[in-house]
């Protein structure tokens, strides 16, 4: 059992009594500096008690242990502060029969008094990666001045701080001069921890022990606990799909694109229980749309909570505007208001997707890039009868075998050079014109290497394939959109182009830096028989430095199709086993071809192509994976490694 007195005068007298053996009282003192002096007597018969002086952490600092019920007597000088006389029941006990304690102690003198009169934290139980707010108070607990002191706060200690201990602190403080109780706070606002764990906060004032006080053993707090917890699961929103119907519409036309959005994260979205997802029609590429708090596009959407793996899909409808421009940049962000808390905030733009709006250009029908190549190859192939008609070539180029013969089949379409209708449109054309067969409209000097006789004609291979109206190589331009660094963006379908020379059709890559193309010319000889045909062909791409590349205006995508979509290793727009199968042959078979771009193959978003892609896919395909997305690392996509 324990009893606490305070005396603040120079002697003191007490009286008590001990019921048994292992009873004790405590006296408490505050003193000056001097010599400290007790006896305690009246010790009841066959009783033995004892004497201590302990010091304000209750450590022994002087004692009497005589044997039987003789006076016990302690005399230490001590300095000013916090000390204990503790009487002790060694053995016996008389509830009855009181005992006297007396002495003298030192003057008390002013000293200061410093304390942390609490630790707060604004959440005791946050989440991790969450911020929190420290605040620590501390008062000086005295009639007189506190001269200035540092504080030191430990986020987390097994065991309770002793001083001097500053220099292991997290956070260290300046008191300044303290009046007699003054209080003063110190704030630490951006607190957080990046794992689950359990904190025990402690803090000690005056960590450096430079003040003397009235009491040094009540300066450390503690501990506070704070339990940082795991997050809850969060979710993650990207565009999966963007649909247009139209990517070259008329400027007459109404343009729909629809959007589909997928919650690929494992938490839902609400709390908010709406989010908007923003088209911007036509943005700067060089600072595209982001994320932020009241940022809405031109147009949007909103959409109620959204479980991991449910889709959200919205059609936007718009109609040309001149003050846009005719070429739109166009941008897809969900979430745009940047309202719900997500495990990754950059994957939410999806762009840009350029329309290019069209006035005055005859429209042909739609077509499919699948249509284009099936075209070409049919026409690579096409036979045609000479009519009645021969034409033969000029007795100055006697070199040139450039005889259509009357009766004779023939491969290729050239009769369609230059809009003619049928073959003996063709044949006259170059018999009245003396030119050579499949060189109408161009000199007939024999140095010219262009002029060779063909049974088949590049412009006519181009614009029937893509079953528009007559074009030449000095206009083909106008019904196809410039590629921009075509070698690495060539889908199969699109056609190259050197004004007023030559052109064909790209179909695929047949490896590293070689092209197959579907062209149209005299390939063996400058005989216009059956070996003078179109024909699928590899071709180096550095023979073509001197080409644009086009895009078909009027290209109508295959349904799923995408130009822009991560994982499409073999740049056909779609994302299926074919990819998975391309990939394994470039990584590990020395017989593939690497993707075109890079970035295609790159499905898992590391901004590089490797092993890691095709389990990605692999996964995605088949065992309901999540779909491939770009590297957000990479602006522009141009960092990819292979």
């Amino acid at each position: 059992m324990q009893f606490s007195a305070r005396s603040f005068i120079i002697t003191f007298s007490y009286y008590g009594h001990l019921d048994s053996a292992k009873d004790y009282r405590d006296y408490e003192f505050v003193t000056g500096e001097g010599v400290f002096a007790c006896t305690l007597s009246n010790i009841p018969e066959w009783s033995d008690y004892d004497l201590y002086l302990l010091n304000c952490n209750k450590e022994t600092i002087a004692s009497s242990i005589r044997g039987g019920n003789v006076d016990e007597y302690i005399s230490k000088s001590v300095t000013i502060g916090l000390y204990y006389v503790r009487v002790y029941c060694y053995s016996g006990g008389d509830s009855t029969r009181n005992y006297h304690l007396y002495g003298i102690s030192p003057d008390q003198m002013l000293a200061p008094e410093l304390r942390i009169l609490n630790i707060t934290a604004s959440d005791s139980n946050p989440i991790v990666g969450q911020y929190i707010t420290l605040t620590t108070e501390i008062i000086n607990f005295s009639a007189e001045n506190a001269p200035n002191s540092e504080t030191a706060v430990f986020k987390n200690l097994e065991l309770p701080p002793e001083a001097p201990m500053c220099w292991a602190n997290d956070y260290l403080y300046n008191s300044g001069i303290l009046g007699p109780f003054e209080h003063r706070t110190f704030t630490e606002y951006f607190v957080t921890s990046y794992s689950p764990t359990t904190w025990h906060i402690y803090g000690l004032v005056d960590c450096n022990d430079l003040i003397t006080e009235l009491n040094d053993c009540n300066n450390t707090y503690g501990p506070l606990q704070i339990v940082w917890r795991e997050p809850p699961p969060k979710p993650d929103l990207i565009v999966q799909k963007v649909a247009v119907s139209s990517y070259c519409p008329h400027v007459s036309e109404t343009l729909y694109v629809e959007v589909t959005i997928l919650n690929q994260g494992v938490g839902s979205t609400s709390p908010p229980y709406w989010f908007p997802t923003s088209i911007y029609y036509n943005h700067d590429t060089l600072n595209p749309p982001k994320p932020c708090w009241g940022c809405y596009g031109d147009e949007y959407w909103y959409t109620s909570s959204l479980d991991p793996g449910y889709t959200d899909s919205y059609t936007f409808s718009t109609v040309y505007n001149p003050s846009l421009g005719d070429v739109w940049n166009m941008y897809i962000v969900v979430d745009s208001d940047s309202s719900v808390d997500e495990n990754y905030e950059t994957n939410n733009v999806y762009g840009p997707i350029q329309i290019q709006w069209e006035a005055g250009f005859p429209r042909a029908s739609p077509i499919t890039r699948d249509k284009i190549i099936e075209n070409a190859m049919t026409f690579t192939t096409v036979e045609w009868v000479c009519p009645t008609i021969n034409a033969t070539s000029p007795s100055e180029c006697s070199q040139w075998r450039s005889n259509y013969i009357v009766g004779e089949t023939y491969w290729g379409e050239a009769y369609k050079w230059g809009g003619s209708a049928s073959p003996s449109c063709f044949i006259e054309e170059i018999t009245k014109k003396n030119k050579r067969a499949g060189a109408l409209g161009v000199p007939s000097s024999c140095s010219f290497p262009y002029t060779w006789a063909s049974g088949v004609e590049c412009c006519g291979l181009v614009w029937h394939s893509l079953d528009d109206t007559w074009h030449s190589t000095k206009n083909l331009d106008e019904i196809g959109y410039l590629i921009p660094g075509w070698v690495e963006y060539l889908l199969k379908g699109d056609f190259l182009l050197t004004y007023d020379k030559h052109t064909f059709i790209f179909e695929s890559w047949a490896g590293e830096a070689l092209m197959n193309v579907i062209e149209a010319g005299d390939f063996r000889d400058r005989d216009p028989d059956h070996s003078s045909e179109a024909r699928r062909w590899p071709r180096p791409d550095s023979f073509y430095t001197q080409y644009n590349a086009y895009k078909y205006k009027n290209v109508q995508e295959s349904p799923g199709y995408d130009p822009n979509r991560a994982g499409d290793a073999n740049s056909d727009g779609r994302v299926d086993a074919v990819d998975v199968t391309h990939l394994i042959n470039y990584l590990f078979k020395g017989s593939g071809i690497r993707p075109h771009p890079n970035w295609r193959g790159d499905a898992n978003g590391d901004c590089k192509v490797s092993v890691g892609d095709v389990v990605y896919l692999m996964n995605y395909l088949y065992k309901g994976g999540n779909p491939p997305y770009y590297c957000t690392d990479c602006p522009g996509r141009t960092c990819f490694y292979y």
